[in-house]
């Protein structure tokens, strides 16, 4: 399993379909379909329930969700902390 990139990202590039497409068959927002690519959101309810209908176990997409929204924190506070780093070493 590749935990750097979004497991809805890979189904939705899979059905061949951009964010909006997607969002909008999904029944959620771009905005949202966006978080949650970006492992910034949780997979919301609508979006469980769409990945069942088009017969993908949303239980397992979920818990690779939360592994790479872990990925995607852990990624962002090193970020940061190279920044506290670097202004902390700047005159």
């Amino acid at each position: 399993m590749d935990v750097t990139e979004s497991p809805t990202k890979r189904i939705r590039q899979r059905l061949q379909l951009t964010q909006t497409q997607f969002a909008a068959i999904a029944g959620v927002s771009k905005g949202h379909m966006s978080e949650v690519e970006a492992g910034i959101a949780p997979l919301g309810d609508k979006l469980k329930v769409f990945l069942e209908e088009i017969s993908i176990d949303a239980e397992t997409v979920a818990e690779k969700h939360k592994i790479y929204m872990g990925f995607k924190r852990r990624q962002h506070r090193a970020a940061a902390e190279r920044i506290v780093q670097a202004e902390e070493l700047s005159p």
